[in-house]
């Protein structure tokens, strides 16, 4: 049995307090709030899909990605990943992923690659 002398009986008892006072707060600062469907509801983000261009399945959505989120699939480079998104801006979003292809610098190989790892929605 561990026996303690008054005084560090009193600074364990102070610092027991200030826990449960730091706990209380961050509970009523969160009290309340839901941080999954309502917030994506709110965003009108459709279920499995991220705000950004990297889905929950870990695929990169091609017609909503950033530069960096293009630039993780293996062979598309900043040049590559620009070029995607220039194709967007000029020919609108992707019907099926094949159409990626389509894009100057992507062939067929590079596409078997890259197509497990991409969707459009």
């Amino acid at each position: 049995m561990i026996v303690f002398d008054k005084r560090k009986r009193v600074y364990i008892c102070i610092i027991i307090l200030m826990i449960t006072v730091a706990l209380g707060a961050i509970i009523e600062h969160f009290e309340g709030e839901t941080f999954t469907e309502e917030i994506i509801s709110e965003a009108n983000i459709e279920p499995g899909v991220s705000p950004g261009g990297i889905n929950t399945d870990g695929k990169v959505n091609i017609n909503t990605a950033n530069k960096e989120e293009l630039a993780v699939l293996s062979g598309i480079g900043d040049k590559l990943a620009e070029r995607i998104i220039d194709y967007r801006a000029e020919n609108g979003t992707f019907s099926q992923i094949e159409g990626i292809m389509l894009v100057p610098g992507i062939g067929e190989a590079l596409f078997e690659n890259i197509k497990d790892g991409i969707c459009i929605e």
